[in-house]
């Protein structure tokens, strides 16, 4: 008890001084402040691209059509609107990517486009030609699948000899009814994480400006932690731990760098369960413990190497570069493997859904601290 006792009392004592620094504290507070703002723009009328979409209200086709993009959430959003000059003139204005011109019946448009007489089923006007756009086209393929692939399975039929001698209205009726008996209802695939668990595709995971939370989060812990290391070395070339017993110095570095680092990981840990991209919160508490640990055997590592406050000062935004480039804060990249495979952001961002990941992560904390703490490197304290 009286261990348990002194080592809470040490905990409070080195975290005093930074508690006492008004900065710190505010960026433990902003932390979930800035995640509940960015949530609460994701939540707007705001996306990548925006389409209008202009189509008759006749047909029974069109409204499913129009009905089914317009329920679609994601980076591409959605707009109706009557009048095929209008939409033109939205797009001309800048109010719009691109419109999309539906024909009438466009059953009979694709019926006639496969026979060849016509030679598009659509008009599309947009502003400039880039991946967004087509990125667009591949939703529109998707709705209108079912209605090409009917018209292409019935020209496939009408040229059957076994079928010459039959009725139109019945072969077009039992046709139907075997398409639509048939027919797959939904997605044919599944997405889920390495765990196993699925992906939800209306999860708010998904929009595309809370995604990377998670990676700037883990960057702001790894600040963090770099400029508590910035502290002590400071406080070691002032001389200032001379007084402790030699037994206690060699895991000291790294203790102190846990110690400073541990309330900016729970802050990220309370920011990410506001994001709307929290798991649960034994296995985020566990995720953030074992990056702490890491990164406080990185940073002590990297700390005996550069040996200067100012040379370690130095390496802080390359690191972070690094990390932010190499890491999937906003993309997964497979390029300089050998790099990813040093930095600590890398394995807390690929452990949360992956269990081997998570393996992988505890043997490199594990060799982070017993690297950071050999007794090769230059004690000065």
């Amino acid at each position: 008890m009286g261990r348990l006792r002194k080592a809470v009392l040490w905990y409070l004592l080195l975290n005093k001084r930074f508690l006492k620094k008004y900065i710190y504290p505010c960026l433990l507070l902003m932390l979930p402040l800035l995640v509940l703002g960015i949530r609460a723009a994701a939540k707007q009328d705001g996306g990548v691209l925006r389409v209008v979409l202009c189509a008759s209200e006749g047909s029974e086709t069109e409204k499913t059509t129009v009905k089914s993009l317009m329920e679609k959430n994601g980076v591409i959003q959605y707009q109706w609107m009557e009048g095929e000059e209008s939409a033109c003139q939205t797009v001309r204005s800048g109010d719009a990517d691109c419109a999309w011109i539906f024909p009438d019946q466009i059953q009979t448009a694709v019926r006639e486009y496969l026979n060849g007489e016509r030679e598009s089923v659509l008009s599309v006007y947009v502003r400039e030609d880039n991946i967004p756009n087509k990125l667009a086209r591949e939703q529109l393929y998707g709705v209108l699948y079912p209605v090409i692939s009917y018209e292409i399975t019935r020209q496939f039929v009408d040229k059957q000899d076994m079928f010459s001698n039959m009725d139109i209205g019945t072969l077009e009726n039992n046709l139907q009814r075997l398409y639509e008996n048939n027919q797959v209802n939904g997605s044919i695939f599944r997405f889920a994480y390495l765990d196993g668990s699925t992906i939800n595709n209306a999860d708010e995971k998904m929009n595309y400006m809370t995604a990377p939370l998670r990676g700037l989060l883990s960057l702001l812990v790894l600040l963090s932690a770099m400029a508590v290391t910035m502290f002590y070395i400071q406080d070691d070339e002032e001389k200032l731990y001379v007084w402790m017993p030699i037994r206690h110095r060699q895991l000291f570095p790294w203790l102190y760098i846990v110690t400073g680092t541990l309330p900016t990981g729970f802050a990220a840990c309370i920011a990410l369960r506001l994001s709307g991209t929290f798991t649960s919160w034994g296995k985020e508490l566990l995720l953030m413990f074992l990056y702490v640990i890491s990164i406080a055997g990185f940073c002590n590592l990297l700390r005996r190497i550069c040996r200067k406050k100012w040379n370690f000062g130095a390496v802080i935004p390359i690191i972070l570069l690094v990390s932010l480039v190499l890491c999937p804060v906003f993309l997964t990249t497979r390029r300089f493997p050998v790099v990813q495979y040093l930095l600590p952001a890398y394995y807390y961002l690929n452990s949360v859904y992956s269990t081997l990941m998570m393996f992988r992560f505890c043997i490199y904390g594990a060799v982070l601290f017993s690297l950071s703490n050999l007794k090769i490197f230059p004690q000065s304290v």
